[in-house]
């Protein structure tokens, strides 16, 4: 298992300047303008976001990519990870997985309410939801 400190480490220095931003939606975006249902965002930082969004932040299920390959997909309120989830972290060449419940970017490991099982669950269907972004996002690209 990895240390929470390296998630935590690797979700500040992600999160400190968010860089280009593309934000891409279902056909009827929102009417005040703001990023809605599913998406990609980029950090200046390094990493992609991809899923589902809420008021132009990462909201409900999605994966955070890593520019190493590291990747942590699950449950997200207000742009920070929060709820159950798999991190699958790169380090030495290895793949280390991670699973449990995140409150606010912070790792607090399997609980009650964040099982194997329950982990897998939401991190799959985060997975579904950056498969729903890509997609969108070659609609997007085509169009051009």
């Amino acid at each position: 298992r990895v240390a929470a400190s390296t998630i935590a480490t690797s979700f500040a220095a992600n999160s400190l300047t968010i860089g280009r931003r593309l934000s891409l939606r279902a056909p009827t975006p929102a009417q005040d303008g703001k990023a809605e249902n599913v998406g990609s965002l980029w950090y200046a930082a390094g990493g992609c976001y991809e899923g589902e969004f809420h008021d132009h932040k990462p909201h409900g299920a999605g994966c955070h990519t890593f520019d190493d390959g590291s990747k942590v997909c699950g449950r997200w309120r207000a742009g920070q990870l929060h709820g159950c989830g798999v991190a699958e972290i790169k380090e030495g060449g290895k793949l280390l997985e991670m699973h449990g419940q995140w409150l606010q970017d912070a790792y607090v490991g399997a609980t009650l309410a964040c099982s194997l099982p329950d982990s897998r669950r939401a991190a799959e269907q985060a997975r579904s939801a950056a498969q729903r972004a890509a997609k969108y996002k070659k609609l997007h690209l085509d169009a051009q």
